[in-house]
């Protein structure tokens, strides 16, 4: 009964095995054609893509074809161990001539018969990107072999154990020995016979059996180890991690039902160290606790692994690098960390010569191996000479197990005072030629890997194609980086389009006319971005026609024509178009220069022109002004003068007294015309000061408020905190009142808004190109808007000249724009109009800023007294105002000498310089102005008091007189309180009128 169930117990225990080994076998399975995909996709990313089912047969036999047999050569497994690459049909199989398995594109595990009725256990996986797969199989009799093989060892040793027992409760105490001597036989035979390595020792470690397998594994007899501890057979770092583990498993009820897979590394006899994995079982043998390890020497395989490890790393370095200087330290750190060895190093044949030069070293630790880099990228090699001279003569690989003891190895002293050993390098080439030589290093002495040098020499020709396909395609973008340069810094916008439309090149200039990256507007088309909509509907047919039978008209010729830009604005521009044939397509390249500063400038131009003509027309009409001014004034006095004279000689009742009025009143409103007249002209004599422009302008809107109709609303925006201005508060004024006026008038029939705005503003290089006359730096702005009826551009071009009106007969002189432009021009300012046909009008004037401190105005005294009387010399070569000036003076009380030329003045006064107290001289007369009179006058008697009187002068103005040393300057025609109040003032010492 006992049998019985510990044979169903082992029935048990070997179905859980064989499904564990098939579990295990897929995993293996899987992970090999993990491996394999991803070295094959890595091709792939080197070269160009294809589509889906397009790629080429001579690619498929050359590239992956080749890539695939020399990674199935570099690793077996098994006994029917076998890769396959497939091509996978549409519908998402695959096709092979030996099996037909039904698997989905992701890949997975089947089991299933193949052609010759062999059922094997296979794993698949699909290349992306590529109509292929890859398969890895095995036959399952193969599997069940393996692990029958050693569920029957335990098996037959359970069962052994069993008969022992037996023939000890049969037989007797007495022949026990003997029977279990016989039993022991048996077991170590068949322990013997083994295929794996397979040792057995008992609970406390010690070694019972050793099979022949485990001798050569471990280099060693069973004799020289039986009786010892198998901890010793593992190296010493591990001896306790294998301590811990047998521990373990016994101490595991789950663990003890079959055996567990285990990594050492172990040590053979002369200390060679070498992978081991060993599946460890249990089992009582007369009552004591036996332990079997089956052993397997994984040296190959983690050989193999690291040759796969190494290639792959090689092949992802080749995909993702995109330049030779970037790859090469990579590949050299990949095959070292990947095989395990401390130091990598670049040769390359330096063009032009025939010597290997180093170009890059690699080691695992900058701390290590420093004096051996050091004496490695000093030397070079010529053909024969040294590891790297070899490969080069021979273009074969070398594997040197000891580079120490190498002969014609230069290197080798430093070598070993670093302690490196083992040696291989092979060549990189692209066919036939050799481009360079890579080399390596360990600190151990290895034995030649055979399989990996072979391995090596494709490595060493793809390296090759990818160093000439990455030279190429530096060449490609250097020409490209200069063909875009150029480009880029034409002064023209460059577009491509291809037949359909669609935008294919666009340069940096296009990007800044347009406003469209070269990322965003690439594959658009471009009658939808940079063609205004009115031109899109004829642009389809007008562009198909130019490419065939009209090309003539346009290609290679420059017109003009309105662009897009993003922001909605159009824009003129001037276009030239080229097409060139290419794979029997037509490319068609556009030249664009953007007309915008050519139509500004050309406009610029013609308003500067009119704005001279305008400035000259001006400016003949201020001379004529100006040169009429002094006689009118000289007229304008005389009357205005005997006219007040004879008011102050009749009585208040005089019927006369009103008729005088009037005529002093229309004298008044001819002087003022004058003074018009000479603003405009320029010429006025007025004197400017610095102040701030709110209070002035707030005073004027004052004023104005109170004139305006109900049906007219004023808004004002003064800007209080505005820099001051030089100017003349009564001008300033008097413009605001006239465009004020203005504004009225035009909002008169419906009413509407008037709007006065006061502020600061700076002044930069783009107004300065846009309105005539400015410069830059900070301004005073003022702006009247109304909402009133416009203008059309024929009055606007007129409204500053003299006398011009579009005001009903008798509303008007036509100078109140006239006089605003001349103050304006003649303050250092700009005045501009904006105004439209029933949108209103808008004056703009810009006056500069000063940096001059704010004068207080000086208030002279309106105190009655006028100082003493005195003798008043009165000067003038008017006839008609002498006698005026002498009844009018005597009137006030002065005694009057008066003269008709500078000269006798002169000479009056030198002869006698006491008799008089003060000089009142014209400014114009002939023989001698006012000016060398008075300087004459003041140099026999300093201080001497003067007033200068002028109708117009191109040479004298207030400030000149004054700073001067002139008491006072009256403006013609002299009004009797002006006069009595400038004698008043020059009568009193230091008081400047």
């Amino acid at each position: 009964m006992v049998t019985g169930l510990i044979l169903s117990l082992n029935v048990f225990v070997f179905i859980w095995l064989y499904v564990e080994a098939v579990e295990d076998e897929k995993d293996r399975l899987t992970h090999l054609t993990s491996i394999y995909v991803h070295n094959l996709e890595s091709v792939n990313q080197l070269t160009p893509g294809w589509d889906e089912g397009a790629m080429p047969q001579e690619f498929f036999a050359n590239r992956i074809q080749q890539e695939f047999d020399s990674l199935r050569d570099q690793h077996h497994f098994g006994q029917t161990g076998e890769m396959l690459l497939v091509r996978r049909h549409e519908n998402g199989g695959q096709s092979s001539s030996q099996f037909q398995p039904d698997l989905s594109l992701d890949g997975g595990t089947q089991i299933l018969p193949d052609s010759r009725g062999n059922r094997v256990l296979l794993a698949y996986q699909p290349l992306e990107g590529l109509p292929l797969g890859v398969i890895a199989k095995i036959n399952i009799q193969e599997i069940q072999f393996l692990y029958v093989l050693g569920g029957g060892a335990i098996a037959l040793l359970e069962l052994g154990i069993i008969m022992v027992v037996g023939l000890i409760l049969v037989q007797g105490k007495k022949g026990s020995r003997q029977h279990s001597a016989k039993d022991r036989e048996k077991i170590r035979g068949f322990v013997a016979s083994g295929g794996e390595g397979i040792v057995t020792f008992n609970e406390y470690g010690k070694i019972k059996t050793f099979n022949e397998t485990a001798e050569a594994m471990f280099s060693c007899q069973a004799s020289e180890v039986i009786g010892r501890p198998f901890r010793n057979l593992v190296v010493p770092p591990e001896q306790d991690v294998w301590d811990l583990f047998v521990l373990s498993y016994g101490q595991s009820r789950i663990q003890r039902m079959g055996g567990v897979l285990k990594e050492f590394k172990a040590q053979k006899k002369d200390g060679t160290v070498f992978p081991l994995s060993l599946t460890l079982s249990e089992s009582l043998l007369a009552d004591q606790r036996m332990f079997t390890a089956f052993l397997r020497d994984e040296t190959e395989q983690k050989l193999a692994e690291r040759r796969l490890a190494a290639q792959y790393a090689i092949a992802r370095v080749l995909a993702d690098c995109t330049t030779i200087q970037q790859a090469t330290p990579e590949i050299l750190q990949a095959v070292c960390k990947s095989l395990g060895w401390q130091v990598g190093v670049l040769w390359q044949v330096k063009p032009g010569t025939k010597i290997l030069f180093c170009v890059e070293v690699w080691r695992t630790s900058h701390e290590r191996f420093s004096e051996f880099v050091a004496v490695t990228q000093s030397m070079s090699f010529s053909k024969g000479v040294g590891l790297p001279g070899r490969i080069w003569e021979t273009g074969n690989p070398i594997w040197i197990p000891d580079a120490v003891k190498d002969p014609n190895f230069p290197r080798a002293p430093m070598a070993a005072q670093e302690g490196l050993h083992a040696a291989f390098a092979f060549p990189i080439r692209l066919g036939e030629t050799i481009l360079g030589v890579m080399e390596f290093f360990s600190r151990e002495i290895q034995e030649p890997d055979e399989a990996l040098l072979h391995q090596m020499v494709s490595v060493g020709s793809q390296i090759g194609q990818f160093m000439q396909r990455k030279e190429t395609e530096m060449a490609l973008r250097e020409s490209e980086e200069r063909t875009r340069l150029i480009l880029d810094t034409a002064l023209d916008a460059v577009i491509t389009l291809d037949e359909q439309g669609y935008v294919i090149g666009w340069n940096s200039q296009a990007e800044r006319m347009f406003g469209w990256s070269r990322e965003e507007i690439i594959g658009q088309q471009v009658v939808n971005t940079i063609i205004p909509p009115k031109y899109r509907e004829a642009y389809p047919q007008g562009i198909q026609g130019y490419l065939t039978s009209e090309v003539g008209a346009i290609l290679n010729k420059r017109i003009e024509l309105s662009g897009l830009h993003r922001d909605g604005h159009e824009f003129p521009l001037e276009l030239a178009i080229t097409a060139v044939q290419s794979q029997g397509k037509t490319i068609v390249s556009g030249f664009l220069r953007d007309l915008t500063e050519r139509r500004q400038t050309e406009e610029a131009l013609l308003k500067s022109e009119e704005q001279r003509r305008q400035a000259q027309k001006m400016e003949a009409i201020g001379t004529l002004a100006g040169g009429i001014a002094h006689d009118f004034n000289n007229i304008l006095s005389a009357i205005i003068g005997y006219t007040e004279l004879a008011m102050t000689q009749i009585g208040v009742g005089s019927p006369v007294l009103p008729r005088l009025q009037e005529v002093l009143r229309a004298g008044y409103r001819a002087k003022n015309l004058v003074r018009q007249i000479l603003t405009f002209s320029r010429r006025d004599e007025s004197g400017k000061k610095v102040m701030y422009l709110q209070p002035i302008v707030q005073e004027a809107l004052n004023l104005l408020r109170a004139s305006l109709p109900s049906t007219i609303y004023l808004h004002a925006e003064l800007q209080p905190s505005t820099a001051p201005v030089l100017a003349d508060a009564t001008q300033i004024h008097q413009v605001v009142m006239n465009l004020g006026a203005n504004a009225e008038y035009a909002m008169r029939p419906m009413g509407g808004r008037l709007t006065v705005t006061l502020d600061e503003v700076a002044i930069d290089e783009t107004t300065v190109s846009l309105v005539q006359g400015l410069h830059a730096g900070p301004y005073i702005r003022l702006k009247v808007a109304d909402s009133g009826q416009g203008m059309s551009p024929s009055v606007t071009k007129r409204i500053f000249d003299p006398f011009f009106t579009t005001k009903d007969v008798g509303e008007g002189t036509g100078m109140g724009l006239a006089v605003i432009h001349g103050v304006v021009t003649s303050h250092g300012g700009v005045i501009r109009v904006d105004s439209r046909k029933g949108q209103g009008t808008t004056f703009t004037i810009y006056l500069p800023c000063s940096s001059l401190p704010v004068e207080v105005q000086q208030v002279l005294s309106t105190s009655s007294s006028y100082g003493r009387k005195g003798t008043v010399m009165f000067v003038d070569d008017e006839v008609s105002i002498a006698k005026w000036a002498k009844d009018m003076l005597e009137n006030m009380g002065y005694l009057v000498v008066v003269f008709t030329n500078g000269p006798e003045a002169l000479q009056a006064f030198k002869e006698n310089p006491d008799q008089f107290d003060v000089l009142v001289t014209d400014q114009t007369m002939p023989g001698m102005t006012g000016e060398l009179l008075a300087r004459q006058v003041m140099s026999i008697r300093p201080g001497f008091p003067v007033i200068l009187c002028s109708g117009f002068s191109y040479t004298m103005n207030k400030d000149k007189a004054l700073s001067m040393g002139f008491r006072a300057y009256l403006a013609k025609p002299v009004l009797m309180g002006d006069m009595e109040q400038a004698l008043q003032v020059a009568l009193t010492p230091s008081v400047p009128h």
